[in-house]
């Protein structure tokens, strides 16, 4: 694991509402767990991972989660045929195992 280090040294700087405002927009873009983080790595011209979204395939996977959420609650209404309960809980399934694999050939690889 590694060390933690101790910063005690505080830095203070004045900015418009604006400057703020854009500063931890860019910062909310990127893989620091701190807006600290994020301004360390800047000032010290290290460098920042950027996460880059794919809206589409976001919507994607929220329109699947919907149907999958959808026919888990039409699965576990009272009074199915075992053979529909069965064929339900199969297709949940099929949609959960292709939703996994879609998930894996579009998302990029993180190391």
């Amino acid at each position: 694991m590694k060390e933690r280090r101790k910063r005690s040294m505080v830095r203070r700087f004045t900015c418009s509402r604006e400057e703020y405002e854009a500063m931890h927009a860019l910062a909310r873009q990127t893989t620091c767990r701190s807006f600290s983080e994020y301004a360390r790595k800047m000032l010290m011209g290290r460098p920042v991972v950027v996460t880059v979204r794919n809206r589409s395939l976001d919507e994607l996977i929220d329109v699947l989660t919907g149907i999958y959420a959808d026919l888990e609650g039409l699965a576990a209404r009272p009074g199915w045929v075992l053979k529909d309960r069965e064929e339900i809980t199969r297709v949940l399934e099929n949609i959960s195992s292709t939703l996994f694999k879609i998930i894996e050939q579009c998302m990029p690889i993180q190391n």
